[in-house]
């Protein structure tokens, strides 16, 4: 994963991790990346990236770049302890819903296993301290992604995509983790959109290219 500069292009920090020791597969370090803000209070923006393979999510400094944090599947009781339930494939940085200070990251993990079914996660990391909660729904898919303010509560929401008992979008309160509006949408990758309509809420763009024969 690079980090380049805004301001003529160049590479600010190159990250790599190798290849599983036990099985030489790649990891899929970087398939996943995002911006966490500054966590550890240096006055440097921070990095996360992703790598679903191995099941785990790096969260690196912006200065150095030192790693900041680890979170595996294991240490977060994610795939049954088994590691392999993707954890890291998708990242979405979230606004601070504890009020620490500290952007919090939604982390997916769609084949977390949940009962007898690989049925997936989504899991909120409190930045680099602890995990805030885990939300386990029917078939959490790839696309998740933190959808600003959709309720007006003061607290940013959590998009994602499932694919049981149809694919689904839905929309999660940043707040109390109830359910707000779901949509019957083949979803692939989710953007916030700002407020398109003017109602003084934030909007949602969803890519559906697989929706239907011309995609929406």
């Amino acid at each position: 994963a690079r980090v380049f500069s805004g301001a003529d292009g160049s590479t600010l920090w190159n990250v790599t991790r190798a290849s599983s020791p036990s099985t030489w597969h790649p990891v899929y370090f970087g398939w996943a990346v995002a911006g966490i803000g500054d966590q550890n209070g240096d006055g440097f923006d921070d990095f996360a990236v992703g790598s679903p393979l191995y099941s785990g999510v790096w969260m690196f400094s912006g200065a150095d770049p030192a790693v900041l944090a680890l979170y595996s599947a294991a240490y977060l009781g994610s795939g049954g302890g088994s590691g392999s339930c993707d954890l890291g494939y998708s990242l979405a940085p979230l606004s601070d819903l504890t009020g620490d200070g500290r952007l919090e990251l939604a982390v997916g993990a769609p084949l977390d296993l949940i009962g007898s079914n690989n049925t997936g996660s989504v899991v909120v990391l409190s930045g680099i301290v602890e995990p805030e909660w885990v939300y386990e729904g029917e078939t959490v898919l790839g696309a998740i992604w933190g959808a600003g303010d959709i309720d007006g509560d003061g607290c940013d929401d959590l998009a994602y995509s499932k694919g049981s008992p149809g694919p689904t979008l839905v929309i999660l309160s940043g707040r109390n983790r109830s359910v707000l509006p779901t949509l019957p949408a083949n979803v692939g990758r989710l953007r916030r959109a700002g407020d398109v309509n003017a109602d003084g809420l934030e909007d949602l763009l969803a890519e559906g290219y697989i929706q239907g024969s011309q995609g929406i």
